[in-house]
């Protein structure tokens, strides 16, 4: 069964003052023009059928990804959903995968093999549509793979390669025919056996930076040097208190 997850994660503590920055460091993540999920953690399964993996179900059915990054849940699969609700299947611990015409992946070639390999990018990349030079997205929506089949492979020691057991990026656009989604994904992948891991990503309207994550808005920097100020007092009061 299909479980949804909502982007964020409540952080408690000891105190009403010790929890306030984490609140902060929420809003800032839910308002800013970047959706940001971290940390997902999602293990990848060794078995063929892997995790298929929702990155943002902005619809009634999912086959269109939303308009806006206002909309801030995913949903992962360990059986296969319907065909419009995933956007990427990741199995054999990463070392293989496919993904939906709903989006497009950053790879190798000009962008009309949907079977060339999935491309490890250096953070900073800009993920934008258009090639990096070395790399691209499919040039048409269209059901792809990497890794598994005739595919070439996109684990290895060569340059863009996945290397087994270490982190790399992916870069994609969601939605690219309407209103695109661009954005980033922390994974790490194996292809010895043992479990892969999705760690994170990000996605925007607006172009974005492999590793690019929110910004603090001003207000949320104000708010936060204000909670400062108030666990300062507190503990010198606490101090005080001890030691009169």
């Amino acid at each position: 069964m299909p479980v949804t997850m909502r982007v964020g994660k409540w952080q408690g503590g000891r105190t009403a003052l010790a929890f306030l920055p984490a609140l902060v460091t929420g809003t800032m993540t839910a308002t800013a023009a970047i959706t940001y999920i971290d940390p997902a953690d999602i293990p990848i399964p060794t078995s063929f059928g892997g995790i298929y993996l929702d990155l943002n179900t902005g619809t009634a059915n999912g086959s269109t990804e939303g308009n806006s990054v206002g909309v801030n849940s995913y949903t992962i699969s360990y059986s296969e959903p319907a065909s419009g609700d995933w956007d990427v299947n990741f199995f054999f611990g990463g070392a293989a995968m496919v993904h939906n015409d709903s989006i497009n992946i950053y790879r190798a070639g000009d962008g009309t093999d949907n079977f060339s390999a999935v491309h490890n990018l250096e953070a900073g990349t800009l993920v934008n549509g258009a090639s990096t030079g070395t790399s691209q997205p499919l040039a048409a929506p269209t059901f792809g793979g990497s890794g598994a089949y005739p595919a070439d492979p996109h684990m290895g020691a060569s340059a863009l390669q996945f290397v087994n057991g270490a982190d790399g990026y992916i870069g994609f656009v969601l939605d690219e025919g309407s209103s695109p989604l661009y954005g980033w994904m922390l994974v790490q992948f194996h292809d010895d056996g043992t479990p892969g891991l999705i760690k994170e990503w990000a996605y925007s309207d607006s172009p974005i930076e492999i590793g690019q994550i929110p910004e603090p808005h001003p207000a949320a920097l104000l708010t936060f040097a204000a909670c400062t100020v108030l666990l300062r007092r507190y503990r010198r009061r606490g101090r005080h208190a001890q030691n009169p």
